[in-house]
């Protein structure tokens, strides 16, 4: 997958987060949003699953493949949040 850089469009690919919070597809500029910090580290696989906007495909199949690192991660996010969250 391609590495990121500031000036590149990102799309999180991860699940929705409860309450709005961070909604799956979205791209957003200018890097990662600062308003999701505090998720971050709640949850750190929630910053791997934004990947370039060109990568898209690439990681929904992976995310779909059982056992694949975003495939991982994806569930991660959903554990960490099955119970809501927090703001």
């Amino acid at each position: 997958m391609s590495s990121i850089n500031e000036k590149m469009p990102l799309i999180y690919c991860g699940p929705t987060l409860p309450r709005g919070v961070l909604t799956q597809h979205t791209v957003y500029r200018g890097g990662f949003p600062a308003h999701l910090n505090k998720y971050f580290e709640q949850c750190p696989a929630i910053k791997r699953l934004f990947v370039p906007a060109s990568d898209l495909n690439k990681t929904m199949l992976a995310i779909s493949k059982t056992g694949s690192a975003e495939n991982v991660w994806f569930g991660q996010i959903i554990e960490c949040f099955k119970g809501g969250v927090s703001r």
